[in-house]
């Protein structure tokens, strides 16, 4: 909090005519403080000719909690809103790679070349805004890796890698596979979503998989996410060290 005081200056023994203001007195209205984050880049938007919009932001930092359920603030989940669209799901995502950079999908029709307000939610009064022009979306399979290339999306320096995501974990209920790891391994990754796999089920826990049941696994502690309507990150930390599994009905 900034104090902001007032003082007359008096020099010597010579009388003043205005006496000094107090503190309090001079204290002037707070005014509420702004994000911390900004927009390093103007945001990306692009429409589908089918309908349904994505959009991307690049950020100066990661946010607070920057894995499975994103957010600033505890309790309030990040999101992207622009007017005449509503979320496909609720939440953000982000490439593993890239820990400052967040996309949203959206449903709803915007037409090209039309100014949109781009606004991150980051609490009920808490956001981000820029404006930014919607362009189409290409048919092309690498529109995220190219948004990635023109937002200049910084990397982690080469502690996160890409698992081999198609090579599924033995599981018992549900297929799982391991999907990053940073300051880690891939085997080490696999090998505590094998722990996973031994207990994460759907049917009897929709929302978190059971894994209030159980935290540890082979060391690391885990947390369950949903981050679709049928999909599940799986966040696993042991210090410094982070694993990241993925699942889906």
């Amino acid at each position: 909090m900034r104090w902001i005081f007032a003082f007359a200056a008096c020099a010597g023994l010579v009388a003043c005519g205005n006496q000094a203001q107090s503190p309090q007195a001079a204290e002037q209205p707070r005014v509420a403080p702004e994000s911390q984050l900004r927009f390093v880049e103007p945001p990306v938007v692009m429409a589908s000719d089918g309908g349904g919009v994505q959009a991307w932001v690049r950020l100066n930092r990661p946010l607070r909690d920057n894995e499975g359920a994103l957010h600033e603030h505890p309790g309030s989940r990040a999101e992207i809103e622009i007017r005449g669209t509503s979320p496909e799901f609720p939440g953000l995502d982000r490439d593993d790679l890239h820990p400052t950079c967040y996309r949203q999908d959206l449903d709803g029709d915007l037409a090209a070349g039309e100014q949109v307000t781009v606004a991150l939610v980051l609490s009920a009064s808490e956001r981000i805004t820029e404006t930014a022009g919607v362009e189409r979306l290409p048919p092309t399979a690498d529109v995220e890796r190219r948004v990635l290339k023109r937002l200049r999306c910084p990397t982690d320096g080469g502690a996160t890698r890409r698992c081999d995501w198609t090579k599924l974990v033995p599981a018992r209920y549900m297929p799982i596979s391991a999907w990053s790891a940073t300051n880690a391994s891939c085997r080490t990754a696999r090998a505590v979503m094998v722990s996973v796999g031994r207990w994460a089920d759907s049917g009897r826990c929709f929302r978190t998989l059971c894994v209030r049941a159980h935290r540890n696994n082979r060391g690391f502690r885990c947390s369950v996410d949903q981050v679709g309507e049928a999909d599940w990150q799986i966040t696993c930390v042991r210090g410094e060290r982070i694993v990241r599994g993925y699942t889906a009905d």
